[in-house]
């Protein structure tokens, strides 16, 4: 064991402890150096990557705008297009009402002159059989009357009470003349 040194005399020299002087942990720093050296590489390709993607969408969407506004451009005209068809076919609608308003009026007339011009054609429409027969018996007494003023002679009916019949007069005058 030492004695504790007396006064105005120096310490003794410390214990040795390393044989090489002090270098610090060298290995270590080594280590974060190309740690970090690695994350800074890596934050490098990802702005890269992240800059080349990002002009990419910048250019599919340049793209894309531009191809929409042609689009909406083209409906756009279409739509117009459209509505001027459906203007068109409006107007067509309001003549063609029009003109059917017209023709509409033209055939209420047309019926009321036919609904006034119904009670005369009722009667001959009822009398005509009637009207016919009796024009016949006419046409027959006139070509008998004819025969008779050209020197016919007619035999008196068969039954006195018979009806006559159109057509009666001219075949007496026709069996007359084969006589």
């Amino acid at each position: 064991a030492q004695q504790p040194g007396q006064a105005g005399q120096a310490p003794p020299p410390p214990p040795t402890t390393w044989e090489a002087p002090y270098g610090g942990k060298t290995e270590e720093s080594t280590g974060i150096i190309a740690v970090l050296t690695m994350i800074d590489e890596d934050i490098t390709k990802d702005i890269a990557k992240a800059d080349s993607e990002e002009a990419e969408a910048v250019e599919a969407f340049n793209t894309f705008e531009s191809e929409s506004r042609k689009a909406i451009l083209l409906l756009n005209q279409e739509i117009s297009a459209l509505n001027g068809a459906i203007a068109e076919k409006e107007g067509e609608i309001e003549t063609t009402k029009e003109s059917k308003a017209t023709k509409k009026g033209e055939l209420e007339v047309v019926m009321k002159k036919m609904e006034d011009a119904a009670p005369g054609c009722d009667y001959f429409t009822v009398n005509y059989a009637v009207r016919a027969k009796n024009r016949q018996i006419e046409v027959d007494g006139l070509t008998k009357t004819k025969a008779i003023l050209q020197g016919a002679a007619f035999t008196p009916p068969e039954d006195e009470g018979r009806e006559i019949k159109p057509g009666d007069a001219f075949l007496q005058h026709a069996r007359k003349l084969r006589a």
